[in-house]
């Protein structure tokens, strides 16, 4: 288990990791976008004027229309003698100020207005920037890649994508708001103090953890859990990713345990074996090779015949190879090597290719020590040799008769006296 930085998720322009707490993502990872879902949440209320902006204007209203009566009624009160001329004076005061006063309301009104509209759109654009935020988010872990799953402070759901609910066989009605150990109660310790720790503001992960579940059954999981964080920059619980690799495990496994009995076979083999890739690396040496050459392995993986061997043995090697992989036949091939103590070995090499791709191809080999085969065989061709000039140069008469007597060799000196020609010939009739 790791802490730091983990390999998912990370921003596609930078790869570095997406910080939930600030900037864009803020939104996206809130508790109310987390909780709510597109068909839950409410829509944003109109706005109305409250009471208190309404007695504020009737009163703002009234004090300026009482203060402009009294005033101006005694300011013409001073400029006119005669009573009827004061009265339409009065009367045309009041006019002006009911038609003012209107104007003036008219445009406290539609400003309140214009704000209350503005208010109410920037709500509805909040609303439905939020549900369309929570469809993203809907749609995003439903069809992550990845089993994912989201939790309050207390480990219960608030959402879980589709993998997830699949890989552990959940039902996904009866899922949300639910505890996690109440559905998992065999989760080891170390997993509850990964949560414990996530919840602290911990990014944790593991590449491979093995996890037994109640029923007996074993699963490989890779894992990542990370906080996510409340409008106050507080831990609102903590997201956790896994992927089921129990196939791949135990794909590695029968492949560890195929190339452990090949292993196995190709040690207590008599015979050396190798395999080179195509530049001519080897990649594998068998144990009699190490034991016939006094080597260990590690010190010829990744090297090539010219490390190893003079210039014209692994010219020999290399041209052999090379047509196995042009040709793509098997070869069989004397070849030569230099021992250890600076003796010589006669090997009857059996080359061929091994494809492990279609652009990956290794040639390998199995050889069988035939020195002694080769020395016995140069020992008797010599002693042939040797019996042929004895019978050919005595000064005898010698007659080799073959099984069944039906064919004979002589000696030149019998061919001299008897006059017969060539060697190895039917029986004459005379004879």
């Amino acid at each position: 288990m790791r802490r730091g930085s983990a390999p998912w998720p990370r921003d596609p322009r930078t790869a570095a990791p997406i910080d939930h707490r600030a900037g864009p993502h803020a939104a996206l990872w809130s508790r109310e976008c987390l909780i709510a879902t597109p068909t839950t949440a409410a829509p944003f209320p109109a706005f109305t004027l409250r009471d208190a902006d309404i007695l504020r204007i009737i009163c703002l209203y009234a004090a300026a229309a009482g203060l402009w009566t009294v005033f101006t009624h005694y300011a013409l009160a001073g400029q006119f003698t005669d009573l009827q001329q004061f009265v339409r004076a009065d009367l045309y005061k009041d006019w002006e100020f009911v038609a003012f006063s209107a104007w003036c309301l008219f445009v406290v009104l539609r400003r309140e207005s214009q704000r209350a509209a503005a208010i109410a759109d920037a709500g509805r654009q909040a609303a439905d920037a939020l549900r369309a935020a929570q469809a993203r988010l809907s749609v995003f872990i439903d069809h992550a890649p990845v089993a994912l799953a989201i939790f309050d402070r207390q480990m219960g759901y608030l959402a879980a994508s589709r993998r997830w609910i699949e890989d552990y066989r959940l039902d996904r009605d009866d899922l949300l708001g639910q505890s996690h150990y109440a559905i998992f109660p065999e989760l080891p310790n170390r997993w509850r103090e990964a949560h414990r720790r996530g919840l602290a503001g911990e990014v944790l992960w593991a590449e491979e953890d093995r996890f037994e579940r109640v029923d007996g059954g074993v699963h490989w999981v890779r894992w990542e859990l990370r906080p996510w964080y409340d409008g106050d920059g507080a831990v609102g619980g903590i997201i956790l990713f896994t992927e089921d690799i129990s196939a791949r495990k135990e794909a590695e496994e029968a492949r560890r345990r195929s190339e452990e009995r090949f292993r196995r076979f190709m040690d207590h083999s008599p015979t050396i074996a190798w395999m080179k890739d195509a530049e001519g690396r080897y990649v594998y040496l068998n144990r009699a090779f190490e034991e016939h050459f006094q080597t260990a392995a590690t010190d010829w993986l990744g090297r090539t015949d010219a490390d190893h061997w003079p210039a014209d043995i692994a010219a020999a090697f290399l041209r052999h190879d090379q047509e196995v992989l042009r040709t793509g036949r098997s070869l069989e091939v004397v070849e030569e090597t230099i021992d250890a103590d600076g003796g010589q070995s006669v090997w009857l090499n059996t080359k061929f290719c091994v494809a492990e791709s279609a652009d990956q191809t290794f040639v390998a080999g199995i050889g069988l020590d035939i020195t002694t085969r080769r020395r016995t065989e140069e020992t008797l061709a010599h002693q042939r040799e040797l019996l042929q000039r004895l019978f050919d140069h005595l000064p005898v008469l010698l007659v080799l008769w073959e099984p069944g007597m039906q064919r004979f060799t002589l000696n030149r000196h019998a061919e001299g006296v008897l006059g017969c020609g060539p060697t190895r010939r039917p029986v004459p009739s005379t004879c």
